[in-house]
């Protein structure tokens, strides 16, 4: 079956209304959300243009249902990659659109393979890095029992998984490490001494992990996490001033490798919001700003 036998298949099951020329139109139906009961159309990707990339969300779950169907078993990220990316731009979905469909892959995984523990992790996965990144750092306080349940329910799968399969793939040790680190920040925002304890110990469980996998990147994520976090149950001292301007001045560089130097003059102090600023606009390398609110 190709995409074609997709399409065919999902308009003959669409309740949207014909489009009609030059009207804008779902790219997968070809209907329009002419009517108050038809279903929206959206576009939460890189497409531009005035008809470009414009979907219903039950085409695009139908389309990325079918695709997983006949998926052939051994690349995991082919099986999400129908629920992340966008097939005419080629980049991640974003804003409600990526929460509204990593929902919907959730649902579908749990359904359809509830006894598949690899396909569980991935949708999990998926669910927690939009919970994180796409409500701008600070969780609101039902965001923080989701994303907890969510990281947790990671963790305990990646442990079931391990006892059965005695050295995990370097894959999964990212994952069990992007868990850790969410249940930190989680931690931070509750802004106590005994959380920010917490805290560090999962940011130290994290930094494990990347340095295991050898994320250099990672491990800095953790470090700098580790170093806020403790200032913020041992409290504002040299030492611990020191050492998040030294692991700030690290996560810099590293960014400065990727992005590119900022002029020679600039504080230390501010390299490392300049990169954050950076690094926003390159999803693949933002590690940190979800914590930025904190500082």
């Amino acid at each position: 079956m190709n995409m074609k036998d997709d399409v065919i298949e999902i308009v003959n099951h669409s309740s949207a209304s014909p489009a009609r020329e030059n009207e804008t139109k779902c790219y997968i139906c070809l209907g329009v959300d002419e009517e108050n009961d038809d279903p929206p159309l959206r576009r939460d990707c890189s497409c531009r243009g005035s008809d470009a990339g414009f979907v219903h969300l039950e085409c695009l779950v139908e389309n990325a249902k079918n695709q997983n169907r006949r998926w052939n078993g051994r690349d995991l990220v082919e099986f999400t990659r129908p629920w992340e990316v966008c097939p005419i731009c080629c980049k991640f979905y974003q804003s409600t659109l990526a929460v509204d469909i990593s929902t919907e892959f959730l649902t579908f995984v749990q359904e359809a393979y509830p006894g598949d523990t690899r396909k569980q992790i991935e949708a999990l996965d998926m669910r927690l890095g939009v919970l994180v990144t796409m409500r701008g750092g600070s969780l609101q306080p039902s965001d923080r029992i989701e994303t907890s349940e969510v990281a947790n329910q990671i963790l305990a799968l990646i442990a079931q998984l391990n006892s059965v399969t005695p050295k995990l793939s370097a894959s999964y040790l990212m994952r069990e490490a992007h868990a850790y680190k969410s249940l930190g920040q989680i931690a931070l925002q509750e802004r106590t001494k005994e959380s920010a304890m917490r805290a560090v110990v999962h940011f130290e469980m994290q930094l494990g992990l990347e340095q295991a996998i050898g994320d250099v990147e990672g491990a800095a994520d953790a470090r700098f996490s580790i170093a806020l976090a403790r200032s913020k149950y041992e409290g504002s001292n040299a030492k611990n001033n020191e050492e998040l301007l030294k692991v700030s001045h690290d996560v810099y560089t590293l960014y400065a490798a990727e992005l590119g130097e900022v002029d020679a003059a600039t504080s230390k102090s501010n390299q490392y919001h300049i990169a954050i600023t950076r690094a926003r606009a390159h999803p693949h390398l933002m590690l940190l700003h979800t914590l930025l609110f904190l500082l």
